[in-house]
């Protein structure tokens, strides 16, 4: 899919809650202040107007989805998410719950970060190329896409492919 900018689509839903709170939206200063991030300037900002989602394999035992966003400052993103994971935790020590972790691994020559449970349990991989962000709950999947990518295997070839098969 294609969107407007998310900075827009942003000040247009920071808008529409003003007009409900008769012009006064003060929960975002708040949120923001809690987050240690600014929604509107460091991750809408650091996105574009382009995404796609895929559900690519089986549903069980565990769901095969990607998610591609394009990304125009891919650090100012990785900083955001960094700050949101702090605040999670911050969130989840106060309630005794157990932290998150964000790492990090260079495999094949790329960077791959990775969100898991203190346990161990993987939440979802990113990686960024050629400005989108990838993301899929294995490094399998990423790898996957990125080979098929590589081999000129995009969406309109795989669509081209399916309408000769029938």
């Amino acid at each position: 899919g294609v969107a407007k900018s998310p900075v827009a689509m942003f000040d247009d839903l920071v808008g529409l809650a003003a007009r409900e709170h008769d012009g006064e939206f003060d929960h975002l200063a708040e949120l923001e202040s809690k987050l240690g991030i600014s929604l509107r300037d460091d991750l809408a900002a650091a996105l574009g107007g382009d995404f796609a989602f895929a559900v690519d394999g089986p549903w069980l035992p565990k769901p095969s989805w990607k998610v591609v966003v394009e990304v125009l400052d891919p650090a100012r993103l990785e900083d955001a998410l960094g700050r949101l994971i702090e605040a999670a935790n911050r969130e989840g020590e106060a309630r005794d719950r157990p932290p998150l972790v964000w790492s990090q691994e260079e495999a094949g020559g790329r960077l791959y970060r990775r969100l898991a449970t203190a346990g161990g349990q993987v939440l979802f991989e990113v990686t960024v190329t050629d400005g989108y962000l990838l993301a899929a709950p294995s490094r399998a999947l990423l790898v996957e896409t990125l080979a098929r990518r590589a081999a000129g295997d995009t969406l309109p070839e795989q669509l081209r492919q399916a309408v000769r098969r029938v």
